[in-house]
């Protein structure tokens, strides 16, 4: 395993979540959300840096686990790792992120605008594992 490649596949990939949950449909997630358009996440039990930090790691396990899959199937095509990305989020980040919508009655807006972040996310990193 590439470990380079899997901490560029989650620095990308985190990339990708920013870009989403701030210029692309930050201000729309946060009224789903119910919290101020700016500053803090009102009563989110961590601070933002130790939020950014954790999310960076949940992320970096993601891409290793994801780079794991890609080993063990001899993916080295982008097209090959966008497509077990893909798989791999329909089959796990898809299905699990709905359970948001059947038991906590979340809008399915919330649940595109996240699913989709987890979806582009991982095609991109799994796109730089595969071919590193």
């Amino acid at each position: 395993m590439n470990y380079i490649a899997i901490i560029v596949a989650a620095i990308a990939a985190f990339a990708v979540g920013a870009l989403w949950y701030g210029p692309m449909f930050g201000k729309t997630w946060r009224g789903l959300m119910g919290v101020p358009a700016e500053g803090p996440m009102g009563s989110a039990a961590y601070s933002p840096a130790q939020a950014v930090a954790m999310g960076f790691v949940a992320t970096l396990v993601l891409c290793f686990v994801l780079g794991i899959f890609e080993g063990a199937l001899g993916v080295s095509t982008a097209a090959g790792g966008a497509i077990l990305a893909a798989w791999l989020w329909l089959g796990f980040v898809a299905t699990t992120l709905a359970s948001g919508v059947f038991y906590e009655g979340r809008p399915w807006k919330l649940y595109f605008i996240n699913a989709f972040q987890y979806l582009a996310a991982l095609v991109v990193a799994g796109i730089i594992i595969a071919i590193w």
